[in-house]
């Protein structure tokens, strides 16, 4: 995972509980911040396309 990255999991699996439950703090100790993909675009300053598919907004 790298700054600007889109992580999605789906709550389908009960393993993407787990998952989250593993991964956030983790993340959360190197720095990372979660937010909505709203945010995210708004943060990196940028603006997007109808029908596209985004996987990261890096710098």
């Amino acid at each position: 995972v790298k700054d600007g990255d889109i992580v999605l999991m789906h709550e389908l699996y009960s393993e993407t509980a787990e998952a989250v439950r593993k991964m956030l703090p983790k993340l959360n100790e190197q720095g990372f911040q979660f937010v909505t993909v709203s945010e995210l675009i708004r943060f990196k300053g940028k603006t997007v396309e109808n029908n596209k598919i985004y996987y990261s907004f890096n710098p």
